[in-house]
Formats: structure tokens, sequence, C-alpha cells
């Protein structure tokens, strides 16, 4: 599971590849609609391992597949997709690497990735060094450029930092520093050796010039948590500024961590989830909006992964979908709503089938097709009615008309299980196009939302309605 400031993705135990929330730079693989509030099937198989990053409306994503390839897709002004000297978004994956790619990460404007022979490589922005210093400061690498030659493991990425894990187990960073520990003079290429060893897994969050703290987790199970704790992230009973050492969170039974913009997750290995920091969207899953400086029990069991976003949380069971809390203002936790925040975890709900476009011309066929082709059974519901008789795996609609506008959804059922898929609402297109569709505040132009009422935006960026179509909509 990965995400940026505003959208999510995970990858299912058959290589699927689901994303959720903003859009607007393509960084869920699609073109066309600004957000979704359902997860969407971005690629069919293949995919096995995911990151994700940005924030200021400039998200990107990155994956790998079972091939070793390497597939970026969304923002790329700093030419963070590694796409040819390019830096024009893309709505669709973009292979970087045919092959022999093994671990990738995100950061806000770059991206760095360890190949089969334990070289590190990186494109994007570099004001902070975090692509080491082969380049200069004030540059940018639109294509990707080593940054190592050998010795790398695994990487990760901050804001404006790049983490890695050499094969000895010890711990290095370039870029961003979490308030200390860069201080010392760089090693290897801009690099700075943090832990000298047993370190196995990382999480670097914060904001991207400020604030930057790191949670590690260590082959003994004990994690450390260092850097800024202004909010109480570093789970430690108090809320110094800054933190210049690493600091034992857990002594034993650490199995994953995530560090989100101000708040912080760890895992155990009786699979449960604890949480500290920021709580002003209900990220912590603790049911309220109360911040914490202390680690604390949210969840009992059953957890195997998490991830933490700027201002969400993401959580999953074995071969179950992920669950999310947290902040929703752009439908990145794929409940199938647009909330400004939401404090009960929630499964996500996931479009099972695929449907080329939800704006609908007037008399045009419109047919959804399944992803699942071989199920033992299907029925469509119309607003969750049965369609009596719509048990195959397609459903098409003729003449398209005002009276199907409507939620479409599918049940499955696979190996005696039925599935029921999340919502997705048809819209009645009578001619007029629409930009976007907008059910949250904007600082200016025209938006309309679903039932077809036009608002404008005044000075401080509230919605005044200036006419209604009389229940005409587009997207």
């Amino acid at each position: 599971m990965a995400g940026g400031d505003n959208h999510a993705l995970f990858v299912t135990s058959k290589g699927e590849l689901w994303g959720m929330g903003e859009n607007s730079n393509g960084q869920l693989g699609r073109d066309g609609k600004s957000f979704h509030s359902l997860a969407w099937r971005i690629v069919p198989s293949g995919v096995i391992k995911v990151s994700a990053h940005g924030g200021d409306w400039s998200e990107h994503s990155a994956f790998i597949k079972s091939d070793g390839s390497l597939w970026t897709m969304g923002s790329n002004q700093y030419g963070q997709l590694g796409e040819n000297n390019s830096t024009t978004s893309r709505f669709s994956p973009y292979r970087v690497e045919p092959n022999d790619v093994i671990d990738v990460a995100a950061g806000r404007f770059h991206t760095v990735y360890v190949k089969s022979d334990g070289s590190l490589w990186g494109m994007g922005r570099n004001d902070y060094s975090q692509l080491g210093t082969s380049i200069s400061k004030t540059n940018i690498a639109t294509a990707p450029i080593k940054i190592i030659d050998s010795g790398i493991r695994k990487v990760f990425a901050g804001p404006g930092s790049t983490v890695f894990i050499k094969e000895d187990g010890s711990l290095w960073q370039m870029g961003l520093s979490v308030n200390g520990p860069l201080s010392e003079t760089p090693q290897q290429n801009g690099a700075t050796k943090l832990v000298d060893g047993g370190v196995v897994s990382v999480s670097v969050g914060g904001e991207y010039n400020y604030q930057a703290f790191m949670l590690f987790l260590k082959n003994d199970g004990s994690v450390y948590s260092w850097g800024r704790n202004n909010h109480g992230q570093l789970g430690l009973g108090n809320t110094p500024s800054i933190s210049g050492s690493p600091q034992l969170l857990l002594n034993a039974g650490g199995l994953a961590v995530a560090a989100g913009e101000m708040h912080s997750l760890a895992v155990k290995d009786d699979g449960s989830l604890w949480s500290a920091g920021a709580n002003y969207d209900g990220q912590l899953a603790s049911s309220d909006n109360n911040n914490t400086n202390t680690l604390t029990r949210v969840i009992d069991g059953g957890i195997t992964l998490v991830t933490a976003t700027s201002r969400a949380s993401y959580y999953a069971k074995t071969e179950q979908l992920p669950w999310s809390v947290g902040d929703n203002d752009h439908g990145q936790l794929g409940i199938g709503a647009i909330t400004d925040t939401h404090h009960l975890p929630t499964q996500v709900k996931p479009v099972t089938f695929h449907a080329p476009n939800v704006n609908v011309v007037a008399g045009s066929t419109y047919t959804f097709t399944a992803h699942q082709e071989n199920a033992q059974a299907y029925q469509w519901y119309k607003n969750g009615i049965l369609i009596p008789g719509a048990t195959q795996s397609t459903l098409s609609i003729t003449n398209f008309s005002s009276a199907d506008m409507a939620k479409y959804s599918l049940a499955v059922t696979i190996n005696g299980i039925t599935t029921m898929s999340g919502a997705l609402e048809l819209l009645y297109n009578q001619g007029v196009l629409w930009s976007t569709s907008l059910d949250r505040k904007i600082e200016s132009g025209v938006a309309i939302d679903y039932n077809g009422t036009i608002f404008v935006a005044g000075g401080s960026g509230e919605l005044n309605t200036l006419f209604a179509l009389n229940g005409n909509t587009g997207e």
C-alpha cells in the first residue's frame, strides 16, 4: 500500500494495482475524472510493489511489476517520472526500466529505485541533494541518473530526502535532515550513515521543507523514532520540538511502521495497530480527533500491513481489502463518499467492473464489464435494487436516457463467496460539457455538482449557487 497527500494505492495478492482519491495529474493512471471516491483497478496483474508521494497538487505514483520493470504516472514538473527528459504529467503508466528493478520509493518531487546489482538510481528534484551530489542542487534530473554503484538493499523516500539500507543493514540518508543526523560529513555521494546495522525497514514523514521525522524497524523487532515531534508523533510521551538522535519506541515485537505528515503508525507481531501524533482528521484510528504523544493501541489484532499518507491511515488484514481512516476530502479513503474527515475505520469499496465513461450521451449504448470473467454467478443492481435477468458478466444499457441515470453495482460469487462492489453513478449528458464535478470548496471559477446545480466561487473560496439546470447533469 502507498499514498500521497490525496490519493492512495494498494496491490492485491493477484498482482492487481488499485487506486482511489485525487487524479488531477494522472497519479491514478486514469484520464478524465479528477477524483475517485471508490477504488478503481489500474493494472490487472503482475504488480509486486507500489510507492507514491506528493503534495500541492503534484502527486505521482510508481510501481514495479514481476518482470522487474519500473512504471511511473502522475505529476512530472520536476522530471520525477523519468520520462525521456519530459516534464509533462502522465495519465497512464510509463515504463522507466524494462527489467532488473527490485525496489522503488517516491518522494514528494523525486523518485528513487534499486536495481538487482545493488545500484541506486533516481530522477526529479534535487534541491536538498536528495539525489546525491553528482548533480547541482539547482538542477533537476528528468531522466534516471545513477547515484550509488552498488551495495543497496532497500530504498525509502521522504518529502525531500532519500533513505536507504545497505546490504550490511546500515541506514543512510541523503537530503532533508531529520534535524541532527546530517550534521556529519557526507561519506558517499552526499549520503550520511545514520545507524550502523540491523535495520530492516524505514518510513520517513513530515512536510516538504520542515518537520521531518523518521521511524525505523530493526531485525530484533525494536522500533525507533527520530526527528520532529511537534505533534507528539514520535510517541515518546512528550512533545519536545526535536529529538536529535534515535529514541527507542518499542523494545521488541515490531512488525511494520508508517509515518504520515504529523502522525506515526506501528504494527506489532500480534497483529495489533498502534498510533501517535496529530489526529485532526481521525488518522490515528482512535474514533476521535484527540492528539496523543504516546504510542497507543487502537486495534487489537489481525493486521499485517500498514501505510500512512499525509493525514490518513490505511491497514490491511491477510487476503482482505484494506481499511482506511482520516482525511477524505478527495475521496482518498475509497469508501464511496467524499468528506472532510472520517474517524471510523472503514473497508475500501472497489469498483469490480470496467466502466469506460460515467458521463453518458443521450441515446447511446453503454456497457459495463466485470473484471472477473469466469465467476460462478453475477448479479447487477441499480440504486441497490436487483435488476431482473441481469446475471451475466456484462450489463448493456441501450438508448440511454435520464431514467437510466443511477448508481450501478455488481455482486460476484467466486468459490461460494459473494462480494458486492462499490456503486458507480452514471450521469446523463444532454450535450452540455462540464470541465469538472465538485462538492468541495474551490478558489476560483465555476463548478457543477451531481444534481446539476452550478456554483461560482466567491473571493474567499466559498461556493455560491449561480443557477440550476433542472436536473441536467454532467461531469
